[in-house]
């Protein structure tokens, strides 16, 4: 990954549009330079509705309004167990990640069209996510530490458990 920052999208559609979420829930977009978090956004507090699932509704009114649409992002997406693509309303953003066989300790590379023209963009699987979200809360992982996912919702499990040791995490 560069060194400019990097915009993470957590949106992926529900199976139905009703006023309730069926699958997918907590949508958010998090803007990462140098290490720290410059801007997060969890949708339900934007748009003061719990559970809201419209990222892709919302999320291009969002990236205007932080100046985020140019070339000098890289781009990340989490998955669930509803797949591993993204695309926006308007139809000017669209992720596709590789199908995923197993769950893996880092992320993937998959293809992403934003806005007019295709670039490499990235999918971190749902179970990691989670771990990793532990982060701003915990700081940094401990050597020879067990950190455990439980998510109904998740992509290829609702449970893992992760070992850190030696800097790298191990699932």
């Amino acid at each position: 990954m560069n060194n400019n920052y990097t915009i993470a999208i957590y949106g992926i559609q529900d199976v139905n549009h009703t006023a309730i979420p069926t699958l997918s829930h907590d949508h958010s977009i998090a803007v990462m330079q140098n290490g720290g978090i410059t801007f997060f956004g969890q949708l339900e507090r934007l748009n003061r509705k719990k559970h809201s699932n419209a990222m892709p509704a919302m999320v291009l009114d969002l990236l205007k309004e932080k100046k985020l649409i140019n070339n000098r992002a890289e781009i990340i997406f989490i998955d669930n167990i509803l797949g591993r693509s993204f695309i926006n309303k308007q139809g000017n953003i669209r992720f596709e990640g590789p199908l995923a066989k197993k769950l893996r300790n880092s992320y993937e590379t998959g293809k992403l069209w934003w806005f007019d023209q295709t670039k490499p963009a990235f999918v971190l699987n749902h179970e990691l996510a989670h771990i990793g979200s532990c982060l701003p809360f915990y700081g940094s992982f401990r050597d020879n530490s067990l950190w455990v996912h439980y998510d109904g919702g998740a992509s290829l499990s609702n449970f893992s458990a992760w070992h850190f040791k030696n800097k790298k995490i191990i699932l």
